[in-house]
């Protein structure tokens, strides 16, 4: 006692970590304990269960137990592991969720005690309040290099590191593990929509191996009509951003489905918008699928048809079509500056071009910052001179880009010009 030591194992939590205790001892706390003293520790048995973490997961435990950790120990290991039931709430990342709650509890002193406040204040007034759990520690981990070097893949250790300094240091979460794994095929294949098991991959393998997170889960649904139906309710940008790497994960990358919306360049299509999100793209997105499409706004900016459109983008972003964006948001728009480059006008003008990209005008504006301002490539097909010299296509198309399209895509099919 004069030593100030206090108990902090907790053997039926120790039970419930390992299904092979569960068969053994069921819930004779003593002789779980007795068997870590003897044999547990020197294997290197971690405890990993939490009761009240357990309890926070289920209503019906909320409601059976309320906050009682051995309670909820003694549930998972009678009934609740023959059950299929996992421990899916963490107090830690619950506090981590509420700049409240991160002043309330960051002076508890350690990570248990930090998880153990967090699963009790849900349980007790969280549930009713309606709060959830918004933050995720190994997506907070993954994004700083620092805390990859740091911290590994201990999610608490993550949360616990922003309840008690990042929050102040006004650090984010920048990483999302279900978009990084829709970024990439093998990852798909690999683990699903697993957000942590995205998140460890990048904090183990992805970081190292350089790899970089390239789909947005709100652009994506932005991109289909019958997406946003279906995910607008959801309730939250995040939620919303979750469903639709989710829905992509599952079942658009067999579907054949692809992004085509651009919250960046909506937002710049928009002056409201350029005022009110500035160059926030997944605030762009989610304005469009919450509000946006019912409103019948379309997206008629370019990132990259901007940055062709000036010299100095070109060497400062080259083909960043986000970069281009973000600097018409931020700069462009108040200085007046205008996209002049059409992609489709670029390509029509080369039958090499129109071969190579088809109509595609973003691939022409990548070329042509990537290679045709280099090369002397001039840049403007001339659509009414084209029709006056073939009367019969006058009338034919409802606009330059219609007509445009069907001069390239004819081309490139048979070889021959549009006539």
């Amino acid at each position: 006692m004069n030593e100030g030591r206090s108990t902090s194992f907790n053997a039926l939590d120790y039970i419930a970590s390992y299904s092979d205790l569960i068969g053994a001892f069921g819930v004779n706390g003593d002789s779980a304990a007795y068997h870590y003293i003897e044999t547990g520790h020197n294997q290197g048995r971690t405890i990993s269960f939490d009761g009240l973490d357990y309890i926070a997961s289920y209503s019906d435990l909320i409601r059976a137990f309320g906050a009682n950790e051995q309670a909820g120990a003694v549930h998972f290991i009678t009934n609740g592991f023959r059950e299929g039931r996992t421990t899916t709430f963490d107090g830690v990342d619950y506090i981590a969720s509420y700049s409240d709650l991160i002043n309330a509890f960051a002076p508890v002193g350690s990570i248990s005690a930090m998880d153990d406040a967090g699963a009790t204040h849900f349980i007790n007034h969280g549930l009713d309040e309606g709060r959830s759990t918004t933050f995720n520690g190994l997506d907070y981990i993954a994004s700083y290099p620092d805390l990859i070097a740091a911290f590994g893949v201990n999610g608490d250790a993550g949360a616990y590191h922003y309840i008690e300094n990042g929050h102040n240091a006004g650090r984010t979460t920048s990483f999302d593990g279900l978009d990084y794994i829709a970024s990439y095929r093998d990852l798909i294949s690999a683990f699903g929509a697993n957000e942590q098991a995205g998140a460890t991959h990048f904090i183990t393998n992805g970081y190292r191996e350089g790899r970089t997170t390239t789909f947005d889960g709100l652009d994506y649904i932005a991109s289909y009509t019958d997406l946003i139906n279906a995910f607008a309710p959801a309730g939250s940008l995040r939620a919303v951003d979750d469903a639709g790497a989710t829905h992509f994960i599952n079942n658009g990358l067999n579907e054949g489905r692809r992004t085509t919306f651009n919250g960046l360049d909506y937002i710049a299509s928009n002056p409201d918008l350029i005022a009110t999100l500035g160059p926030n793209g997944d605030a762009g997105a989610y304005q469009y699928i919450e509000n946006g499409h019912n409103q019948g706004r379309t997206t008629s900016f370019d990132g990259l048809e901007y940055i062709a459109s000036y010299r100095d983008l070109i060497t400062a972003f080259g083909a960043n079509e986000q970069a281009g964006a973000a600097h018409f948001i931020t700069n462009g728009y108040r200085e007046g500056r205008t996209t002049s480059f059409d992609g489709l006008d670029y390509i029509a003008q080369y039958s090499d071009l129109m071969m190579a990209f088809g109509a595609d005008r973003d691939a022409g504006a990548s070329h042509y910052i990537n290679n045709g301002m280099a090369e002397g490539r001039s840049t403007g097909f001339d659509v009414a001179a084209y029709e006056q010299a073939h009367p019969d296509l006058l009338g034919r198309y409802s606009s330059n880009d219609a007509f445009l399209t069907a001069y390239i895509d004819t081309y490139r099919t048979t070889g021959q010009l549009l006539t």
